[in-house]
């Protein structure tokens, strides 16, 4: 699934983050975070997988293979007004407020969804399942392996709480505008959120991050 406004201004996902770390509320609207965020990795894959150790060093690249996704990573953050800094339409943003993707706590990581004039890295979020694995790799060259536990979808102004506060386990949350597109605005309603829990770490031998 596309969510392309072709002809539009960029939609930012800025609004999707700021609020959370500075204070988010929570929306009736918005509803709670799934019974599938209490996770348990269960019988999960693990072949090839070593166990994580210490702290990841610095992502700079992603890999999403059920959707197609390989791309830079870069840091974002807070502009002097509040907003969140955008990565290029192909990169993903790293928001450095929260963990290094691969630590413990809860990593984000953020990106269009579309641009004026085709699909953007996001376009197709919305069609993980869980089970999906995502990489992320380092600078050290090791690639931490994330597997999708849920995804679910929120008002950009109503963010769960949730989402942010601190956790023993290794999490990374990706997140992208979805919902309605608010033509007058130029931005879309809501929030889609991956929700993926790490299941180990390798060092690939070529450019497949994801075993």
């Amino acid at each position: 699934m596309s969510d392309t406004r072709t002809g539009s201004a960029w939609p930012l996902v800025l609004l999707l983050i700021v609020a959370a770390p500075l204070g988010a509320r929570a929306g009736a609207s918005a509803g709670l975070l799934p019974p599938a965020l209490e996770w348990r990795l269960g019988a999960a894959r693990t072949s090839r997988l070593l166990p994580i150790r210490g702290e990841p060093a610095l992502p700079v690249r992603l890999q999403i293979p059920r959707i197609g996704v390989d791309a830079a990573i870069t840091a974002v953050d807070l502009r002097p007004d509040g907003s969140l800094e955008v990565p290029a339409a192909r990169d993903a943003g790293w928001y450095r407020r929260t963990p290094v993707p691969g630590a413990h706590g809860s990593a984000v990581l953020t990106g269009h969804v579309d641009t004026p004039r085709a699909p953007a890295i996001f376009a197709r979020l919305a069609e993980l399942r869980p089970g999906d694995r995502i990489g992320v790799a380092g600078e050290d060259g090791w690639t931490t392996v994330f597997e999708v536990r849920a995804l679910s979808r929120h008002a950009k102004a109503a963010l769960p709480p949730a989402l942010w506060r601190p956790d023993r386990r290794r999490l990374l949350r990706v997140i992208t505008c979805g919902g309605s597109f608010d033509h007058q605005r130029r931005s879309y309603h809501d929030n889609i959120v991956v929700h993926t829990v790490a299941v180990g770490r390798w060092q690939p031998d070529g450019d497949r991050l994801v075993p």
